[in-house]
């Protein structure tokens, strides 16, 4: 609850009271509870990957011609680049990224693309460096590699925070 309670107070502090923050909010509801499956399982469940999607897919375009604001047209290239680049990634090491990771990509890709290239940016460049943080920690505590980290949290707060901070 605490995380969702965050992300709704980022959220309502870059959008303040909009149709796009409705948006965004449900958006994180879905991914917060998919990335705490991920945390527990190393899964990420389609259909909390496929609900934001397809919201995403009706209601910014809806937001856009309504208050001209946001971009449709980077909705689909960061939902095209995040989804490609991670299945790159994927296809390269099966092992260390799996297909929700993918399609979780594509997802964040959606929402932060309709804000802006600078959004999708820093969100999956913050994920790396969350994720090289924690793992560094992990290595300094000396696990000897015995603790899976799922990718998919550190996505999920760094799209999260970036949307905060472009929100439009």
């Amino acid at each position: 609850m605490g995380a969702h309670a965050t992300a709704l107070a980022l959220l309502t502090v870059g959008f303040g009271p909009s149709w796009q923050l409705l948006v965004f909010a449900l958006m994180s509801v879905f991914l917060i509870e998919a990335a705490i499956i991920d945390l527990e399982s190393l899964r990420l469940p389609n259909v909390l990957l496929g609900i934001p999607f397809l919201v995403g897919l009706g209601a910014l375009p809806a937001i856009t011609v309504a208050f001209d604001v946001g971009s449709i047209g980077g909705a689909i290239g960061g939902a095209a680049a995040g989804f490609f680049g991670m299945l790159v990634l994927h296809l390269v090491y099966p092992a260390g990224l799996g297909l929700g990771d993918v399609k979780l990509a594509a997802v964040m890709g959606l929402y932060l693309g309709w804000l802006g290239w600078n959004a999708v940016g820093l969100a999956f460049v913050a994920a790396i460096l969350l994720l090289g943080l924690c793992s560094g920690y992990l290595i300094w505590r000396d696990d000897h590699g015995s603790s899976a980290l799922p990718f998919g949290p550190f996505l999920v707060l760094a799209a999260v925070l970036s949307a905060a901070v472009y929100a439009v």
